[in-house]
């Protein structure tokens, strides 16, 4: 059966971002708070596609990912923690759920980010490399 990816990394990132209203308080914005389009690549699987959407400013991430090969659209939530460690769950139609998890970094004064990552699926893993640019 045809895996499928991220619905990429992924990895990140469609819905953007808010912030806070403002006050005081505290909470420090995550680094990687934004929109974000990008590519994937999981070559173990044959799958690669494109993706874009948001992470808020509590590290919370949302994307929808396009696999090339199979046409799926996946959705992609999970976190990111300020240190760049991503955990999250692919959903794609016709599949069961999948985890993704792994580390993005930001590159080029923050306006790049790429990931490592580890899709896992019914016991089987494979590696998952995301690059994208910052939107907004």
């Amino acid at each position: 059966m045809k895996k499928t990816i991220l619905g990429t990394c992924a990895c990140f990132l469609l819905i953007g971002c808010g912030g806070s209203g403002g006050g005081g308080g505290g909470a420090v914005s995550s680094p990687f708070l934004g929109n974000w389009a990008g590519t994937y690549s999981a070559p173990e699987v044959q799958d690669s596609g494109s993706f874009g959407g948001g992470i808020a400013a509590d590290g919370t991430v949302s994307v929808v990912s396009h696999s090339y090969p199979s046409g799926v659209d996946s959705t992609i939530l999970g976190t990111v923690q300020p240190n760049g460690d991503f955990t999250g769950t692919v959903k794609s139609p016709g599949y069961q759920p999948s985890t993704l998890s792994g580390r993005l970094t930001l590159r080029n004064n923050k306006t790049e980010m790429t990931g490592a990552l580890t899709q896992t699926s019914g016991g089987q893993s494979w590696q998952v490399t995301i690059s994208t640019f910052k939107q907004n």
